[in-house]
């Protein structure tokens, strides 16, 4: 890998005095608590670890655990409060949580940990800021980067070039390109992590549904269609409900896991053709998408809460034969399959990934755009009056990245310390892999009230680096390589850095709009007037950002 050097001291910002909250942080007006402290003063500690001198241009080719000495900074004899909060996948509460213990215990820390959708993270941090009272610590999804943007911005959040000293393991996965995508003005508004998926969600089809049909796995959106019309006209489950072809699990905020399709009708975002800045919105990505989801939806293929039933309730109707299709990484499908259905591997061998669609008229092909960023950790600007609290988020945070000592335990639902008579770690220092074994019996599984332990996986966990030995396992590692095999748009996302308002803006006008469009209450014959009203309410903005960043000609 190649490195890239970097400045070691940065220029310090001045925190900004009682500066409102623009709307695009959120929908409604609000006024923002700016901290007391000035936190220019921050990078005063002359005996914090350096931060790296350059960044690679990759992950590292072999993870390693860094020593347990990186840590000597830490004066763990005193005791600290610390609030976290992170977007978790299950968002559960926790009446008994042994992860937390086990952290507290190992770390001498007293922790209150929130955990929200990531839809409920704009608004609420935005209430937190302006209360006073906002998490000590945030892992911001790398989708609501313009988030933590507003909020450094607004003086609310530290800069962290200084920080990465005190992350050793989190520093070694920021890359050239990360540096560049989590930088305002030269300066790192928060700490960019991999992602927990690397690559391997794809959108899966049952084999044994379109087998009763007559039919081979799709390679089309027209057969995809197709597909979808059969398991209706069929019907494959007498008697049951359904089966649907697929819903969104995302409780009314979005497309979820339809939201994958869109990529086989075009590039699902900023692109560059022809020397010239592109968007879905201009080159009919957008609109076939919709028109497709449109179909589904007025010919009755989709479940009828389609697009508000929640994560949950959806993976039931996973397991239980009453969905065609899903989006989902390959191993989790696998494994949570195969406990679902009473370790039933003929069940597993159902489902079967689809490759890269090709829509109307051949174009498509591909994937959407991978190595994304996962998160961006954030730290409040209050701590620059508390650097023993500080360094002990820092240190802490950092032991939950792979493959560092507490990695295991906040994975999942608790590793092997927490679990020790159900669950098994194995580290391969030779290539970086390991083996992460949780039967399906694993207490967090049998019991709902320890659902919400999988929230604290948000903090570090991923599938890139994880391997297995066991018949499901393997079968779903195969499956996420093919995924990976895959051919996918190029990201340039990585490469902006939009402004936050207009960002905001979009993202309500679509959000409102776009689900008219399929479900009648706006006519695609408005399209094109469409289009320029979204040009008109941010878009054309961000084009020409976009444009100018990556030096190319405007829309």
């Amino acid at each position: 890998m190649s490195r890239t050097t970097i400045p070691t001291t940065v220029t310090r910002r001045l925190l900004l005095q009682g500066v409102a909250l623009s709307g695009a942080f959120s929908a409604i007006a609000l006024t923002a608590c700016s901290p007391e402290s000035d936190a220019g003063e921050q990078g005063a500690f002359g005996d914090r670890p350096a931060p790296p001198d350059s960044f690679a241009d990759a992950y590292p080719d072999v993870p390693a655990p860094v020593a347990e000495s990186s840590y000597d900074y830490d004066d763990l004899e005193t005791a600290q409060q610390i609030s976290l909060m992170a977007a978790g996948p299950f968002n559960q509460p926790r009446p008994s949580d042994p992860i937390q213990d086990y952290i507290e215990e190992q770390l001498n820390v007293s922790l209150s940990f929130t955990s929200i959708s990531a839809a409920d993270m704009r608004n609420q941090l935005a209430l937190a800021f302006t209360g006073g009272d906002a998490p000590d610590f945030i892992a911001i999804p790398s989708g609501l980067r313009d988030v933590a943007v507003t909020l450094f911005e607004q003086g609310q959040l530290l800069p962290v070039n200084d920080i990465l000293g005190l992350m050793p393991q989190a520093a070694g996965y920021v890359t050239d390109a990360g540096q560049a995508w989590a930088s305002v003005d030269g300066e790192m508004i928060g700490i960019p992590t991999y992602d927990v998926f690397g690559n391997v969600q794809n959108v899966y089809a049952r084999n044994d549904f379109l087998g009763a049909s007559g039919m081979d796995l799709p390679e089309t959106t027209d057969q995809l269609l197709e597909y979808a019309r059969a398991l209706k006209e069929n019907d494959p489950t007498p008697g049951e409900d359904g089966p649907w072809f697929m819903a969104t699990g995302a409780g009314g905020n979005g497309w979820g896991m339809l939201d994958f399709v869109r990529s086989y009708f075009g590039h699902p975002s900023y692109n560059v053709v022809d020397g010239r800045i592109n968007h879905p919105m201009l080159d009919g990505t957008t609109r076939a998408f919709l028109e497709f989801v449109r179909t589904l939806e007025t010919e009755g293929l989709l479940p009828p809460d389609w697009y508000t039933t929640e994560w949950e309730p959806l993976k039931s109707r996973t397991f239980n034969d009453q969905l065609g299709a899903v989006t989902y990484p390959g191993w989790n499908l696998a494994t949570e399959t195969y406990a679902a259905t009473g370790e039933d591997f003929a069940a597993v061998e159902a489902w079967q990934p689809l490759g890269a669609l090709t829509g109307p008229g051949g174009g498509g092909g591909k994937l959407p755009p991978g190595d994304n960023p996962g998160q961006l950790y954030v730290f409040n600007a209050r701590l620059a009056d508390d650097e023993g609290k500080l360094r002990r988020i820092a240190h802490m945070i950092d032991t939950f990245v792979y493959p560092n000592v507490n990695y295991w335990a906040v994975a999942q639902g608790g590793g092997p310390e927490i679990w020790p008579d159900d669950v098994t770690a194995e580290f391969d220092p030779e290539t970086g892999l390991n083996i992460f074994t949780i039967p399906a019996d694993a207490p967090f599984f049998a019991d709902t009230d320890l659902v919400g332990l999988a929230d604290w996986q948000a903090f570090g966990y991923t599938l890139r680096w994880q391997t297995y030995t066991d018949d499901v396992g393997v079968h779903g590692f195969e499956w996420n390589q093919y995924t990976q095999s895959l051919e996918r748009w190029e990201n340039f996302d990585t490469r902006l850095t939009l402004d936050p308002r207009p960002v905001q803006d979009i993202l309500t006008f679509t959000e409102t709009n776009e689900i008219q469009f399929v479900l009648g209450g706006r006519s695609f014959d408005e399209w094109d007037a469409y289009v320029e009203s979204w040009k008109q309410n941010g878009g054309q903005e961000l084009l020409d950002q976009a444009a100018e960043q990556l030096g190319v000609e405007g829309a």
